[in-house]
């Protein structure tokens, strides 16, 4: 019953998102016969989905809209505010009943009052308790519809079209597939809160609801994705073949090695060498032309998969009409919505991470920047005002434009608000550029709201907006012209499986600023270099006075000898920082490289200024940082940075090691520990890490259970059967976590058992200086 259920929730999302869009666009067209129809037909196939799936609640409230919906078609009905008020407030009712629903239990509560405002409405009246009325909260763009769990957000488009319309409408594509993806180990879940009651925080996060996630792909991707693969099935029995050739060579070395010392005849050995290079000629060759097939199917691979994760915006700005609508009603406005672009796809990913600043920059033009009605008249515009997104690809990168035709941004009123909130000081305030003052308005607190209310006032918003372009390696741009427009132009990557980089060396380690990051690299000379006040080292560069940080203090790690400020020259990065720049000084500059970006693992979580790693084309892994993260702790504010402490850091305990088959659970781990202040080794396996524990010193040892080889609990037992490693201190971190299993793992020897999915890293780093006497 669960896979029907599953089925019966795609299918319901997509009917409940064109009831959605068929009832806005009634409201703007009650006149329109074929549209009631096909809401009725809507009504009606969703009812009997949910009676044959078992869900009679559900079938009971499309019962009623039905019966709505069926006095509409016959003309005993008009089509009203407050009735398509009731049918949007019932869809949603339906949309919580699915989605919270199990094979045998809905939510009766919520089927009973769907059922009263509908039955109000057949009445002639209507319920007081209809959470849409005009006046009531409006409703926020339902996290649970989101681009990665929302089955709507599959129905795609092969092209990138640039069609411009007032409200958005719901295409379909019959060339598709289902394909599903669990996500396992979402601890703490939230709920996201209903259609009908907003919360203005609730979307500074990432919604937790859906334990499953659903994406389509086109079944000519698929299609293409499966050939692809066959053939690179096919490369690698050759390449395997090459390997038992290569295996074969080292028999050969080995056996003229064996005569060689054995005085063999020079003829022999000329014979056998003439064989040898034959043999190396052979191997070189096959494999270059292996690898000229090879190279471009891993290519094609790559983009098809990349292509597979791509969606349209529309799945995006399908969800404002309404929310445009609720909107505007509660704040006393009227105001349309316009789209272009809509086609233009990213990666599910971006999507996601989009949802938040457009929904803060659209409830920001309606709230603030678009002037009530009579205002508008007396200026000579129209009455109803206008929101615009427009979004263009523009090569690896997505340009969304978020604009309206309010009154601009008032400069006067932003730098009062800022003083009198201690953002800036009067100096600052006097020497703030027209764009300076703009980008107040992303500060953290700011608004110039003097009524709270639910849409505005709370000082929550637009730094959302710009925390969240910044996580995307994004820049947000911001254009106003006092009592004609304000414009927000925000570009961001098309996908965050690759970025450009720009290597760095720090301490001796290599690390990745995304380019996108970055202004330009310089050399920094003594000569450059001032003292502020305060202390802040600062680098003069083309008439500016720049902040100067060690990248090796941000990250926590020892300055080399050519790594302070005081030397004669460095080379160093300029970076953004919220709109200025800030200059790190590196060890060396390595040059640029694309790289495939890999998340953080989940037990990790989050790690200060590191947004992913990688594996070089050298095969060195690297960390890839967020360099406005990494100065945002440092300091809140750029132009006040402490000066660089280029002291060494004494440490006398032995290193750490880190065992685990995962590159990028050692390189998480690694960077934690590192950033705590210890020194870190890491092994991919239990006999690596043995060798390595037999020949060096280690101040604890903390493991994997799951690798190849030994295990982390063999690993342990051999580590108490040693008589010099018997007491190493050893922390078991594995995703394993049944009562058993940490029995288990206790008796090897381990001191602690720590579970993935408990995994905290305070906690952890706590524990580790417990056991190592710091």
């Amino acid at each position: 019953m669960n896979d029907f259920l599953d089925i019966f929730r795609i299918e319901a999302e997509e009917r409940l998102e064109r009831l959605t869009s068929g009832l806005l666009a009634l409201e703007q067209s009650p006149d329109n016969e074929d549209l009631v129809t096909d809401l009725f037909r809507e009504a009606h196939s969703l009812k009997g989905a949910a009676a044959v799936t078992g869900l009679e609640d559900v079938a009971a409230v499309c019962h009623r809209m039905e019966d709505v919906l069926n006095r509409m078609r016959d003309g005993q009905m008009r089509t009203e505010a407050d009735v398509v008020d009731t049918l949007l407030a019932a869809t949603d009712a339906v949309r919580t009943l699915v989605e919270t629903a199990s094979a045998d239990h809905t939510d009766r509560d919520e089927a009973g009052q769907a059922i009263r405002r509908l039955e109000a409405v057949l009445n002639g009246g209507f319920d007081s308790g209809n959470e849409t009325m005009s006046g009531s909260k409006p409703p926020e763009p339902d996290g649970r519809s989101t681009p990665a769990t929302s089955a709507a957000a599959a129905s795609e488009s092969a092209s990138d079209g640039t069609d411009s319309r007032p409200v958005s409408s719901h295409d379909e594509s019959s060339n598709e597939v289902i394909a599903t993806r669990t996500e396992a180990g979402k601890a703490d879940e939230e709920q996201s809160p209903p259609a009908g009651i907003p919360d203005d925080h609730s979307t500074d996060g990432q919604d937790r609801t859906a334990s499953v996630e659903m994406v389509r792909i086109r079944a000519d991707i698929l299609e293409s994705l499966g050939n692809l693969t066959g053939e690179l099935l096919t490369a690698r029995c050759r390449l395997r073949a090459r390997q038992r050739a290569i295996q074969s060579l080292h028999r050969l070395v080995r056996e003229m090695t064996g005569k060689h010392r054995r005085r063999a005849d020079a003829a022999q050995m000329q014979k056998q060498l003439e064989a040898l290079r034959a043999v190396v000629r052979e191997l070189q060759d096959d494999f270059t032309e292996d690898l000229r097939v090879v190279d471009p199917l891993i290519e094609m691979v790559h983009e098809q998969v990349l292509n597979a994760r791509m969606l349209p915006l529309r799945v995006l700005f399908d969800q404002l009409p309404r929310f445009v609508r609720e909107c505007s009603r509660h704040e006393g406005k009227t105001v349309e919505l316009f789209v272009e672009g809509q086609e233009t796809r990213v990666d599910r990913h971006v999507l996601e991470k989009l949802r938040d600043p457009i929904i803060h920059l659209v409830r920001n033009a309606i709230s603030h920047g678009i002037e009530p009605a009579e205002e508008r008249q007396a200026s000579g515009k129209p009455a109803t005002g206008r929101v615009r997104l427009i979004s263009q690809r523009c090569g690896d990168r997505i340009r969304i434009v978020c604009e309206d035709d309010g009154r601009g941004i008032d400069h006067r009123q932003v730098l009062e608000t800022a003083l009198a909130r201690a953002l800036i000081t009067d100096e600052e305030a006097r020497r703030l550029t027209p764009d300076q003052i703009n980008r107040l308005i992303l500060r953290p607190g700011f608004s110039t709201a003097s009524v709270v209310s639910d849409l505005s006032g709370r000082g929550v918003g637009m730094d959302v907006v710009a925390r969240h372009v910044e996580e995307l390696r994004g820049t947000l741009q911001i254009e106003s012209e006092a009592g004609q427009f304000t414009r927000f132009v925000l570009d961001v990557p098309a996908t965050v499986a690759t970025l450009e980089g720009l290597l760095v060396e720090v301490s001796g380690h290599v690390y990745v600023l995304p380019t996108a990051a970055v202004v330009r690299t310089v050399r920094v000379r003594s000569s450059d270099i001032d003292h502020a006040a305060g202390g802040a080292v600062m680098f003069r560069w083309e008439n500016q006075a720049l902040p100067l940080l060690e990248l090796a203090t941000l990250l926590g790690r020892r300055p080399s000898s050519a790594g302070t400020t005081q030397a004669a020259v460095r080379p160093a990065v300029i970076v953004r920082y919220r709109g200025e720049s800030v200059t790190l000084a590196v060890d060396r500059l390595l040059g640029t490289q694309t790289v495939v970006a890999k998340g953080l693992i989940e037990h990790v979580g989050h790690v200060p200024g590191v947004s992913g790693a990688t594996v070089l084309g050298s095969g060195v892994p690297a960390l890839i940082l967020e360099p406005s993260e990494l100065i945002e702790r440092h300091d809140g504010r750029a132009t006040q940075l402490a000066p660089c402490d280029s002291e060494p850091r004494q440490t006398t305990i032995a290193p750490v090691l880190i065992v685990d088959d995962s590159l990028t659970t050692r390189m998480m781990e690694k960077a934690i520990l590192e950033s705590a202040g210890y020194e870190v080794d890491v092994a991919a396996n239990g006999e690596e890490a043995f060798r390595k524990l037999v020949q060096h010193n280690y101040s604890l040892v903390i493991t994997d259970v799951e690798m190849p080889g030994w295990d982390g609990f063999e690993l342990t037992r051999r580590l108490r059967a040693h008589p010099r490693l018997a007491e190493l201190p050893v922390i078991i971190v594995t995703s394993l976590g049944s009562p058993d299993q940490r029995r288990e793992g206790l008796e090897a020897g381990a001191n602690a058992y720590v579970v993935k999915r408990e995994f905290d890293q305070h906690e952890f780093v706590e524990m580790i200086a417990r056991f190592v006497g710091r």
